[in-house]
């Protein structure tokens, strides 16, 4: 009885990602694919089974690891449906709208004051220094190569800048524009 349970409950978390997945290819019809950056499809994919799992501890499992296993577990899905579905940057011909779980900015690309790439273990994490903040891009993120390409040269067409007499970017790195002046320390 046990398998059959299990067998279902596989089934239902497999079905719920099938349809999950064509929901959002649905939505992204209706979006232009070239001007969006956001999280890999997998992190909803990986959201809805720790979410549906954690869920699920909490049915079945009476125990207090199995209550506090499950609550962990479906905060963690949780955290990476809102991930993707909260932070997304769109981006046009004039600048650049990044919206996250709290608010949402339009920046202009000659706001863009520098940049760094760092490598980590996951990958490169690119920084860029926008006005008084800053934007976080991964190189796991859905259409970050072709954003920060089109932000180089949107960059310099609004500043006067030729693009050959700037240093040359490091696509490979996710490296585009020049790393953002140092400010001075008060002491």
């Amino acid at each position: 009885m046990f398998y059959v349970f299990l067998l279902l409950f596989c089934a239902f978390v497999f079905g719920m990602c099938f349809l999950v997945d064509k929901l959002i290819q649905r939505l992204r019809r209706h979006e232009p694919q070239a001007r969006i950056v956001r999280q890999p499809r997998r992190a909803v994919i990986i959201g809805i089974i720790m979410l549906v799992a954690g869920l699920a501890l909490l049915m079945f499992l009476n125990s207090a690891l199995g209550l506090v296993g499950g609550i962990v577990i479906a905060i963690l899905g949780a955290v990476l449906l809102a991930s993707y579905f909260f932070f997304v940057v769109r981006y046009d011909e004039e600048g650049f709208t990044c919206r996250t779980l709290k608010n949402t900015e339009r920046y202009l690309y000659n706001q863009i004051r520098g940049e760094q790439a760092i490598a980590t273990r996951s990958g490169i994490t690119v920084i860029l220094y926008v006005g008084d903040t800053t934007v976080e891009l991964s190189e796991v993120m859905q259409g970050v190569q072709k954003f920060l390409s089109h932000a180089y040269y949107a960059r310099c067409r609004q500043m006067g800048i030729d693009p050959d007499t700037c240093p040359p970017p490091a696509p490979r790195e996710l490296v585009w524009f020049p790393e953002p002046p140092e400010t001075a320390d008060p002491e």
